[in-house]
C-alpha cells in the first residue's frame, strides 16, 4: 500500500530542493504548519515536502520505518498517504476531533488516487477517533465503510477484523443480537482462511464469548472462550491467555454454581501474574473486580481490599468504567465514601480540574443512590425515625472524616520531617567521603522529591535546603561547577549492564506483541528521549532502529533452530503481527527474505 520508494538526491531540482528546505524550516518543527504548507503546494515540490514530513514523523519515533518519495511518484497517491498518516498521528496525540476531520480528508484523497485499500484504511482511522469521542454510532457507520470496501476488493483479512469491530461497536450500542450476527460472520470468515497464526481467530472467540454474555447465553459463551484460551495458550501468548482466562471465569460466574465460582476463582489467579507480567494494567483492574466480586459473598474483608486494588489499578489505565465498578463494591461494602474522600486527598495538583470535575460526576452518582435507598426507607418507616437515621449517619460520617482527614495529615508531616532528615544525614555523611558525592545526592533526592505525589506540593521546601548547603559549598570554593555550569549527573551505569536490560525488556514486550520505543522506555523506567540517547551514545543507532535489530536478530536464530516452526508463528513471536512487514524488515536486515535464510547453508 505504501510507496516507501528511495529517490536518489539527484532527482531532485535545486529549485525544489530549495522549496521543500524553505517549508521545513518556516514549519519550526510544528508537524501541522509543515503539512498545511504542503496542502499548499503541488507537483514535484510538494512530493519532496511529503518526504520531509514523512521524515519528522519518523523522528518522532510514529513510524516503524522511515517513508522516501520519488519525483515519479503519483502526486496524488502520496496526498493519500500523507493524509492517512496525519490522520493516525492526531489518533495517538489524542486529538480526536481533528483526527476525525483529517481520516474523512484522507477517504476522499484515496478516493482520488483510486486505492480503495488505503480508503478502507482511512475509515478504520475514523472509527477509532469517533470511538473516542462517545460517537458509537458514528463509529459504526464508519466500519459499515470499511467493510463494504473491504467487499468489493475481495480482503478476506480485513473483512474479518471489519466484523469483529463491528459487533463490538453493536455490543456497545446494547445491539446484542445484530453483535451476534457479525461475530458469527466474522468467525465464519476467520475459520476459512486457515491462516497459520490463530491469533485473530482467538480474537474473534473472544468477541463471541462477550457477546454471548450479553445475550444471556453463558454456556456458549464459556464454549467460545475456552477456545480462544487453548489457542493462545497453545501459541504462547501469555499476556493474550490471561484475557481469556478472564472471559472463562466471567462465564462461569453466571452459573452461580459453588463449583463453577470456585473455578471462576482458579482462572483469576492465573491470570493476574501474567497480566502483571506483561504490563496490561486495564485487563489487571478488570481481574481484581471480578476476584472482589467472588470474595464479596465469602469475606468482606478480602473483597473490600481487592476493590481497593482495583480502583487504584484502574485509576493508573484510566478506565473510568472498572474504576466505578470498584468504587460501587466498595459503597456497597460500607467503604465508599471513604474511598472518595482519598480520592480527593491524593489528586495530583496538575490535573485538579479535570479530576474535581470527575469527582462531582461520582459524587452525584453516589448522592442519586443514596438517595434511592432513602426513598425506600421512606416507604417503609415512619419520616421522623428516617430523619432521625439520615442526621446520625451525616454525623458519623463527618466525624470520620474529620479524624481520617487529622490522620493522614499527621502522617504526610512525619514523612515529609522523615524525608529532610534523611537528606540531611546523607549530605553529611558523604561530605565526609568524597566532595563530589553530595552533588549526587541533591540531584538524587531532587529527583525522589519530583516523583513522589506526597511531596510535590511541599517537598519543594527539601530541595530548597539542599540547593542552600550546595550554595555554601560553591561559595567558599570547596567544590566547582562544572563547564556548562550545571550540577553534574550522578555515575550512570555500564554500557554493557543498560543493553543488557534493553534486551532483557525487548524480549519480555515481544510476548505480548508489543515492542514500541515507548513501552520499552516505560518498562525501563525512563522517557523515550532519553533511551533514545542513551542507544544512541553506545550503539549509534536510534532506540527504534537496535530494537528492530534484536527482533530481527531473535528471528534469524528462532529461523534456524526450529525448521519445524512456520514463519508466521516465529515472526508473531517476534511481535510482527503483519507479516509482509516482518518479510519486508527481515530482507532489509539481512539482504534475505525468512524462506531464502532458512533455506542457506
Amino acid at each position: 500500500m505504501m510507496l516507501a520508494s528511495c529517490g536518489s538526491g539527484s532527482d531532485w531540482t535545486e529549485r525544489e530542493i530549495a522549496a521543500s528546505d524553505r517549508a521545513v524550516e518556516d514549519a519550526h518543527g510544528d508537524l501541522d504548519a509543515l503539512y498545511a504548507t504542503y496542502t499548499g503546494m503541488s507537483g514535484r515540490t510538494a512530493v519532496r515536502t511529503a518526504t520531509m514530513l514523512m521524515r519528522q514523523l519518523d523522528e518522532l519515533e510514529f513510524l516503524d520505518e522511515p517513508i522516501t518519495y520519488s519525483p515519479s511518484d503519483n502526486p496524488k497517491q502520496v496526498r493519500a498517504e500523507v493524509d492517512w498518516w496525519m490522520a493516525e498521528w492526531l489518533n495517538d496525540q489524542g486529538r480526536w476531533a481533528d483526527a476525525e476531520a483529517q481520516a474523512q480528508r484522507a477517504v476522499e484523497s484515496a478516493r482520488a488516487a483510486g486505492d480503495k485499500r488505503l480508503e478502507a484504511d482511512a475509515w478504520s482511522t475514523m472509527t477509532l477517533s469517533r470511538q473516542q469521542q462517545g460517537d458509537p454510532h458514528g463509529a459504526l457507520a464508519a466500519t459499515e465503510e470499511s467493510y463494504r470496501i473491504n467487499q468489493m476488493t475481495g480482503d478476506k483479512k480485513a473483512l474479518s477484523s471489519d466484523l469483529n469491530n463491528l459487533a463490538f461497536l453493536a455490543l456497545a450500542l446494547d445491539k446484542a443480537e445484530t453483535a451476534r450476527q457479525y461475530i458469527d460472520r466474522a468467525i465464519e470468515t476467520e475459520e476459512a482462511l486457515g491462516r497459520d497464526d490463530t491469533g485473530p481467530l482467538a480474537i474473534r472467540y473472544g468477541t463471541a464469548s462477550e457477546v454471548y454474555m450479553k445475550l444471556g447465553q453463558a454456556q456458549k459463551a464459556l464454549t467460545f472462550a475456552a477456545k480462544a484460551l487453548a489457542l493462545d495458550s497453545v501459541a504462547g501468548r501469555d499476556g493474550k491467555t490471561a484475557i481469556r482466562r478472564s472471559q472463562v471465569a466471567n462465564a462461569l460466574l453466571a452459573s452461580a454454581t459453588t463449583a463453577d465460582t470456585a473455578r471462576a476463582a482458579l482462572q483469576l489467579k492465573l491470570a493476574l501474574p501474567a497480566l502483571c507480567e506483561c504490563g496490561n494494567v486495564r485487563s489487571q483492574a478488570i481481574v481484581l473486580n471480578q476476584l472482589a466480586d467472588i470474595e464479596s459473598h465469602r469475606d468482606r474483608a478480602a473483597a473490600s481490599a481487592l476493590y481497593e486494588e482495583a480502583w487504584t489499578t484502574a485509576m493508573r489505565s484510566g478506565d473510568a468504567v472498572q474504576r466505578l465498578r470498584a468504587s460501587r463494591g466498595l459503597w456497597r461494602l460500607g467503604a465508599g465514601q471513604q474511598w472518595v474522600e482519598r480520592y480527593a486527598l491524593l489528586t495530583d495538583s496538575v490535573h485538579r480540574t479535570e479530576i474535581d470535575a470527575r469527582m462531582q460526576a461520582m459524587q452525584r452518582g453516589f448522592e442519586n443512590r443514596e438517595l434511592e435507598l432513602e426513598n425506600q426507607r421512606l416507604e417503609a418507616q415512619a419520616t421522623y425515625r428516617l430523619w432521625v437515621g439520615v442526621l446520625l449517619l451525616i454525623m458519623v460520617l463527618g466525624l470520620t472524616f474529620v479524624i481520617y482527614w487529622i490522620k493522614m495529615n499527621h502522617r504526610r508531616l512525619r514523612h515529609e520531617q522523615q524525608q529532610f532528615e534523611h537528606l540531611r544525614v546523607d549530605i553529611v555523611k558523604h561530605m565526609s567521603e568524597k566532595m563530589s558525592d553530595p552533588l549526587n545526592a541533591i540531584v538524587a533526592i531532587g529527583k525522589q522529591v519530583e516523583a513522589d505525589r506526597r511531596l510535590r506540593e511541599r517537598g519543594h521546601i527539601i530541595v530548597q535546603q539542599a540547593e542552600l548547603i550546595l550554595g555554601m559549598l560553591l561559595n567558599q570554593g570547596i567544590i566547582n561547577r562544572t563547564e556548562e555550569g550545571n550540577l553534574p549527573e550522578p555515575a550512570g551505569e555500564d554500557t554493557r549492564l543498560f543493553l543488557g536490560r534493553l534486551m532483557d525488556e525487548t524480549y519480555k514486550l515481544m510476548k505480548c506483541g508489543n515492542c514500541s520505543v515507548g513501552q520499552v522506555a516505560q518498562g525501563l523506567g525512563m522517557s523515550s528521549s532519553t533511551l533514545n540517547r542513551r542507544v544512541r551514545e553506545a550503539t549509534d543507532a536510534t532506540a527504534s532502529q537496535y530494537i528492530m535489530r534484536i527482533r530481527i536478530e531473535h528471528a534469524r536464530n528462532e529461523l534456524k533452530a526450529h525448521p519445524d516452526r512456520s514463519i508466521n508463528e516465529i515472526g508473531h513471536q517476534c511481535g510482527f503481527d503483519d507479516m509482509s512487514h516482518f518479510g519486508r524488515i527481515f530482507k532489509q536486515v539481512t539482504g534475505m527474505t525468512p524462506t531464502e535464510f532458512r533455506k542457506a547453508p
